[in-house]
């Protein structure tokens, strides 16, 4: 399966949960590297990915992403997100990533495939996309770490933010100034 190669490929930084969703897909709840942080030679572990999604909710199928959603700290990291993810994002797939820096909700057209970029102004990812899929945290009783993720996957199949279309371009125009002041309980 796809998320096996991600994990050894050590691209799960961190994983709040990953196993099967359904016999033919798995499900990944963490944080997922965009850019690999430097090699230790001492010790053979990673630095911290300078670029991640943070608090990833990824569905794949053997060969393909169908779900992919989080945020990033940066309009800058979409291009090497799609560098390192694009070949493997499905026809159908359904991306939304919350971007700390984004000036404006907007659509990128990444070779057919829409990508809903939105303003994320903190916050947790989870709790927005569950806000976005109109979701309450009781829907989700009885069910499995990794039930959750297909739960929202699926919730937000149909989502469309009806923000305006833009080339990358345009997008990494639309940059601010805005840095996530922490992450986590403060």
């Amino acid at each position: 399966m796809l998320l096996d190669t991600f994990k050894d490929e050590e691209l799960m930084w961190l994983t709040t949960c990953f196993g099967p969703v359904s016999d033919t897909e798995q499900g990944f709840r963490g944080d997922l590297v965009i850019i690999h942080g430097e090699k230790k030679q001492a010790t053979g572990s990673r630095n911290l990915p300078p670029a991640q999604i943070r608090q990833a909710v990824l569905v794949g199928t053997e060969t393909q992403l169908t779900f992919v959603a989080g945020n990033i700290a940066s309009v800058e990291e979409l291009p090497p997100f799609i560098e390192k993810y694009g070949s493997v994002l499905s026809d159908d797939v359904k991306v939304i990533l919350l971007i700390d820096n984004l000036a404006d909700n907007t659509t990128l057209d990444y070779e057919g495939k829409i990508l809903h970029l939105l303003r994320c102004d903190g916050g947790t990812a989870w709790n927005e996309l569950l806000d976005l899929a109109y979701l309450d945290k009781s829907e989700f009783k009885g069910q499995k770490a990794e039930e959750k993720v297909k739960t929202l996957a699926d919730a937000l199949k149909g989502y469309d933010s009806k923000a305006p279309l833009s080339t990358l371009e345009e997008v990494l125009a639309k940059k601010t100034d805005a840095k996530r002041e922490a992450w986590g309980a403060i």
